[in-house]
C-alpha cells in the first residue's frame, strides 16, 4: 500500500470494488497499470459555471498500478461501503478491492498545462475547503 511505500501512515488515494469475472480483472493481471481522473466539476458546488472541460475547472489525474488488496483488508472494505453501503452484499458475487497506487500524478486547474506533484507532495497537501 501507499503508506507501507513511504514509510508513513496508510492513504487510500482510490479504492474500488471490481467483479472478479470482469474484464478489467483480467485486463489488470496482464497489465496493472491504470489511470483515473477526477475533475472539479463532480464536487458539490464545483466549477459548475464552467464546462468540465474548461482548464478552469481543476482535474487531477492518478497514474499507477491497480492492486488487489486482501479481502481480510477491513480498512479497504470499510471506506468502500461508507460511500456505497449496497455493495456490503455484493461479496457473494466475487467482487474484490483493489487499490489504485499512484506513481504519477498532473493537476490541471488553469491555462499553461499540466503541473507534475510528486506523490509524496500530493499526498501531503491540505484542501482550501472540505468537500462533502
Amino acid at each position: 500500500m501507499i503508506g507501507e511505500q513511504q514509510q508513513a501512515p496508510t492513504v487510500f488515494v482510490f479504492a474500488c470494488y471490481i467483479f472478479s469475472h470482469c474484464a478489467i480483472t483480467h485486463i489488470s493481471q496482464a497489465n496493472p497499470r491504470a489511470t483515473f481522473t477526477v475533475t472539479e466539476a463532480q464536487l458539490p458546488g464545483g466549477c459548475w459555471e464552467h464546462d468540465p472541460e474548461d482548464p478552469v475547472c481543476a482535474k487531477v489525474v492518478l497514474m499507477g498500478t491497480l492492486v488487489q488488496l486482501s479481502d481480510d483488508d477491513i480498512v479497504a472494505r470499510a471506506m468502500v461501503f461508507a460511500r456505497h453501503p449496497a455493495m456490503k452484499g455484493w461479496h457473494a458475487h466475487q467482487y474484490h478491492v483493489y487499490e489504485l497506487v499512484p506513481d504519477k500524478i498532473r493537476v490541471l486547474d488553469y491555462y499553461g498545462g499540466y503541473g507534475w506533484p510528486s506523490v509524496k507532495e500530493y499526498l501531503g497537501w491540505k484542501p482550501v475547503r472540505e468537500y462533502t
